[in-house]
């Protein structure tokens, strides 16, 4: 019986995947957290730059605004330190130039 078929003797290959398909998932929502980052860097740099008049006060609002748009879109820790440092560093930044302005320490002042 050397010669006859017989069923099920053969067995298919297991399952191989498309190699030319599309790897990895859909695209990844990452960009609140890089909001978020962007608004940490920022509050971080007014809140260093706060003796400068005007300076740091707009860096440390921007980066406060942006931390507070990272928080809402879901980034967690990182925007609420950017939102701290941001709050910080803006009331400094507005005290500051104040009071240069105010006193006429600076010429920066009379653009105003």
């Amino acid at each position: 019986m050397s010669g006859q078929y017989e069923p099920n003797q053969y067995q298919p290959p297991p399952y191989q995947p498309n190699p030319y398909a599309p790897q990895g998932g859909p695209p990844q929502q990452g960009g609140s957290r890089g909001v978020a980052i962007t608004g940490l860097v920022l509050a971080i740099v007014g809140a260093a730059l706060d003796w400068v008049p005007i300076l740091g006060f707009i860096l440390a609002a921007v980066g406060l605004v942006l931390s507070i748009v990272g928080k809402k879109n879901g980034a967690g820790g990182i925007s609420t330190a950017g939102i701290i440092v941001g709050a910080i560093g803006a009331a400094g930044g507005f005290i500051f130039t104040i009071v240069v302005c105010a006193f006429g320490f600076g010429e920066m002042c009379y653009y105003l």
